[in-house]
């Protein structure tokens, strides 16, 4: 980036101008693909090992048995962003340990520095737990549900015909619920699905 400078106001106090070296500008035409060619080249060091990327989001799995450990490939990954010349901000980044409910058969290595280990992660809207429950997903998603009812009641109160109430219902709830559905729906128990029914 040429040409382009900041600066910060707060609080009616406002910081010098500054040169932008590097990033991309948010809002520009160029910006997502140029973003997406830029991490074109980010792969794991095991083909193992998986690297699923949308949009500014990375995530890394690593299998209980690899030829590369998750620190290696963690490090892999910094190095990567320094090379160029991107943040790497560890305060967003989360480790989590899929495993089934008998621990007594996983050896769990230390957690990396700096990266929080979490019992459950949102993924692309979808939350994912240690135990592969959609517990805390479907809760999430019920309350949702419910708050966007209200907003309808608040709507047809507004006089709203039934068609356009119908509108709205899909597009606020229907299409919530079936959101990624066919990927979750192996793993949802039969309670989860009553509840979600009812």
């Amino acid at each position: 980036m040429i040409g382009h400078a900041q600066r910060c106001i707060t609080n009616r106090a406002c910081s010098s101008v500054l040169c932008i070296t590097h990033g991309i500008i948010q809002e520009s035409g160029v910006g997502p693909t140029f973003y997406i060619v830029m991490k074109s080249d980010l792969s794991t060091l095991s083909p193992i090992n998986i690297l699923t990327k949308y949009a500014d989001d990375i995530n890394l799995i690593v299998p209980q048995y690899c030829d590369v450990d998750l620190a290696t490939e963690f490090d892999n990954i910094q190095h990567w962003a320094m090379c160029n010349k991107m943040t790497f901000n560890l305060s967003k980044t989360k480790e989590i340990v899929f495993r089934r409910p008998c621990r007594l058969r996983y050896n769990f290595v230390p957690s990396i520095n700096g990266v929080a280990s979490v019992d459950h992660v949102k993924s692309l809207g979808i939350v994912l737990q240690q135990g592969l429950s959609f517990d805390l997903h479907v809760t999430k998603l019920l309350k949702q549900c419910s708050q966007r009812i209200y907003l309808l009641r608040l709507l047809r109160s507004q006089g709203l015909s039934i068609d356009q109430m119908n509108t709205v219902f899909v597009s606020l709830i229907v299409t919530r619920l079936l959101y990624a559905l066919p990927a979750r729906v192996v793993l949802v128990s039969a309670g989860q699905a009553g509840r979600i029914d009812e």
